[in-house]
């Protein structure tokens, strides 16, 4: 398997865990797909112009999944794993300061 997947599938599953460890539970949310929906639609546009002007180059050889335009799919993985986290985290802070008050 070639790095940008493994790399990818560790992020989502940590974020996973870290989201159903905390109590959180966004990933059982329907509008938290929804916003999901929206930032991997934002992140299609952008990052499929960035790689066909190109100012984004990826080394085929590390690719698994096919890309859309000249972006590889793997890229949202990484957006994912990345809005999750700071979801969970503003939750998470959120609760925290909820009790010291």
């Amino acid at each position: 398997m070639h790095a940008y997947i493994v790399e990818d599938v560790l992020a989502l599953l940590l974020v996973a865990l870290l989201d159903h460890v905390s109590g959180v539970h966004l990933l059982w949310r329907r509008h938290f797909w929804l916003l999901l929906l929206v930032l991997n639609a934002a992140t299609l546009i952008a990052d499929g112009y960035l790689t066909v002007r190109p100012v984004l180059l990826y080394d085929d050889a590390r690719l698994t999944l096919p890309r859309l335009w000249r972006m590889p799919l793997e890229d949202l993985g990484y957006g994912t794993a990345l809005f999750v986290l700071a979801v969970l985290t503003w939750e998470l802070l959120g609760r925290a300061g909820s009790r010291s008050h």
